[in-house]
């Protein structure tokens, strides 16, 4: 029997300097497209994950059809927001659409032949009440959630992250940690989540999302929410 490897991928543009909190260490990155179709279907990899080309835009949806008999996972990755066509295509495919905020989602992806989560609410994780308080005060944080029926905002313990996680309860993380102790200052991500992420057994995995300035984080946060979610109809 083939041991079971993690993360096949061809991502010219994506490299670990400028994208640290990847499981770099569980992705094997491969040279040429060729390489990758080769190599998906004669090895036993969780995942393979190809780029939207910009030159040649419909090649990778060859690279899509070359593998679609192969038990491996697919996801298409592209730089740009995705419109629900390119999705509708991709997901014709049987594979999955992610963008580049959403690349610390392979974090969950390392150990699971899960799908990615398609239904549920969205989280948006702070370490603390008092950073909770920083970005948003009390009444802004009811005024989101009461706008929004899908958004949660809170500061999980540890041991809850870990009960939440397994209950599958979220379809989108959205974690704040990542900009408030920057990736870039620290020899190792401190987020909590990210190391969640690479343990937990999903039977569904959610969207991880990272922020990364400090400065523009409430923004991004109202950004974030506008982006996957759905305005309260009440």
């Amino acid at each position: 029997m083939k041991q079971q490897k993690k993360i096949i991928c061809h991502l010219s543009k994506i490299h670990k300097k400028m994208t640290p909190l990847l499981p770099w260490e569980q992705i094997e990155k491969t040279t040429s497209q060729t390489e990758l179709i080769n190599r998906a279907k004669n090895e036993n990899f969780n995942w393979l994950i190809s780029s939207l080309g910009e030159n040649n835009y419909y090649q990778n949806f060859d690279i899509l059809e070359a593998t679609r008999n192969i038990s491996t996972k697919r996801i298409l990755y592209t730089e740009k927001k995705y419109n629900s066509s390119l999705k509708n295509i991709v997901e014709g495919f049987d594979a999955f659409l992610i963008n580049h905020w959403e690349l610390p989602t392979l974090n969950g992806l390392i150990n699971s032949q899960a799908s990615l989560k398609k239904e549920g609410k969205i989280l948006i994780y702070f370490k603390s009440y008092a950073e909770q308080l920083i970005v948003f005060n009390g009444h802004q944080e009811r005024e989101i959630e009461n706008n929004y029926h899908d958004v949660v905002i809170n500061n999980y313990s540890s041991d809850e992250l870990t009960d939440i996680l397994k209950a599958n309860f979220f379809k989108v993380i959205i974690d704040t940690t990542t900009a408030i102790y920057p990736w870039y200052k620290q020899s190792k991500t401190t987020s909590v989540i990210i190391e969640k992420f690479k343990i937990t057994p999903f039977t569904e995995i959610p969207l991880l999302v990272c922020l990364k300035n400090q400065l523009t984080l409430k923004r991004d946060v109202i950004k974030n929410i506008n982006y996957y979610s759905q305005p309260s109809k009440v």
